[in-house]
């Protein structure tokens, strides 16, 4: 889709449920955008006949992911970085696991190493976005669980090599490495 089309907010809430690039079934999109499951499948059939989104996997429970690299209202389908990868997948997870995140993030091409992905869960949890849920047990195999407390906006917040978070959103520094704010 292009700035230029016309949408309404429910094709638009559809269309940010599929932003973040893993595939996502009918039933998962009206869940995330409170639309009756008929509302969605006439938006994804729409744009599967116009080649916007593809269906991955046919019958009740198809997967459906956007088609290349597409643009609307003037945001990448594709992210431009890892951090707005996993961002983005931050956002439509709202509770996860790195390896959810990994998940999510497989065969998007910023693709994050685990190195990174670890890095960026730890900063954004530093500076309040994240939550823990399920504290990691290693020895137990229970993996930490996370929850986004800080939805700001489609841009990821910036974490720079000293350890300074900025909310691109709001456009201020949200944590500085041993800094009381």
């Amino acid at each position: 889709m292009s700035a230029q089309l016309k949408t309404t907010d429910n094709e638009d809430a559809v269309w940010d449920a599929l932003i973040h690039g893993a595939p996502i079934t009918t039933a998962e999109i009206a869940e995330k955008t409170a639309l009756a499951e008929g509302t969605v499948r006439k938006y994804l059939n729409r744009w599967e006949d116009q080649k916007r989104v593809k269906r991955e996997q046919e019958g009740a429970a198809a997967l459906w992911r956007l088609r290349g690299p597409v643009e609307y209202e003037g945001v990448s389908a594709l992210p431009s970085s890892p951090q707005e990868a996993i961002w983005r997948s931050m956002r439509v997870l709202k509770r996860f696991s790195q390896a959810d995140l990994s998940l999510a993030l497989k065969g998007v091409p910023s693709c994050p190493s685990e190195v990174l992905l670890r890095a960026y869960i730890q900063a954004l949890l530093r500076a309040g976005y994240l939550k823990v849920l399920v504290k990691a047990r290693p020895a137990r195999g229970i993996a930490a669980r996370y929850q986004l407390l800080r939805d700001t906006g489609p841009l990821p917040p910036d974490v720079k090599n000293r350890e300074v978070v900025v909310d691109q959103n709001d456009q201020r520094v949200v944590a500085v490495k041993g800094a009381r704010l």
